[in-house]
């Protein structure tokens, strides 16, 4: 006698398994969505923040000191000098060597075999001895990362005030080219243009083309500024400043 076995029960086991398995998706492509908005509200939050913020003394030191590879190279040196001094005050490991082989002799050919062992001796005072030239050399330096560290954030201050006095000189000129502009429009405006006028008009013309020239040289000289400047800054825009001009009391 045979049973048929019914196929209700695994119908429901499949619909309910389709169930779950589309509830997991919508779930899942619900939370890698959030996860998409949240990392989106928080790059856009940051290239602001970093946008809207000023550099001052503190962080154009910091910068400089960072974005140095002079400084790097010269950490690194120490790093590795602070290592071979404690190298030099440990008793080398012995060296063992095995050599094998065959030798010929007399028309006779056998194996050979060879056995060296080396460990290395050094007089009394030697390992200190090494460890004081290391030392010697750490210091010089050590010098150097001073001197070097000391040059770039000079430099940078100094390019960065350089570059600010320039865009002032260059702001200043260009103010002052909009103001003689607007009197040069009002004059050529008139209905009437007196002798005195055109006098004026003149020299007007005169002065815009002198501050357009001097304005050109301004506006390259910003530019060389900037570019000596952000060779230690490694900035990606134009930032804003906050930092204070010495004035003579």
């Amino acid at each position: 006698m045979q049973t048929k076995r019914s196929r209700t029960p695994e119908s429901i086991f499949r619909f309910f398994k389709l169930v779950s398995n589309s509830t997991k998706n919508i779930f899942w492509a619900g939370s890698v969505l959030e996860r998409f908005v949240i990392l989106t509200v928080i790059l856009v939050v940051s290239i602001r923040s970093e946008a809207n913020s000023e550099l001052d003394i503190r962080t154009i030191l910091d910068l400089a000191e960072k974005n140095s590879p002079l400084l790097l190279s010269l950490n690194a040196d120490l790093e590795s000098l602070f290592y071979q001094r404690k190298q030099q005050g440990k008793t080398q490991n012995p060296f063992l060597t095995l050599d094998y082989g065959r030798r010929s002799a007399a028309n006779e050919s056998g194996a050979e075999y060879a056995l060296q062992f080396e460990q290395p001796i050094y007089f009394p005072g030697r390992k200190e001895l090494r460890q004081l030239l290391v030392d010697n050399d750490s210091k010089i330096k050590e010098i150097q990362l001073a001197e070097a560290n000391n040059s770039i954030r000079f430099n940078a201050l100094k390019f960065t005030y350089r570059y600010l006095v320039s865009v002032g000189k260059r702001n200043h000129v260009k103010e002052r080219l909009k103001r003689l502009s607007i009197l040069e429009s009002y004059i050529r405006a008139r209905p009437f243009i007196t002798p005195q006028a055109k006098t004026d008009l003149f020299i007007i013309q005169r002065k815009i083309l002198a501050l357009r020239k001097h304005f050109n040289d301004l506006e390259l000289d910003s530019h060389k500024q900037y570019e000596a400047m952000n060779l230690y800054l490694m900035l990606e825009s134009i930032p804003s400043f906050r930092i204070p001009f010495f004035r003579k009391e």
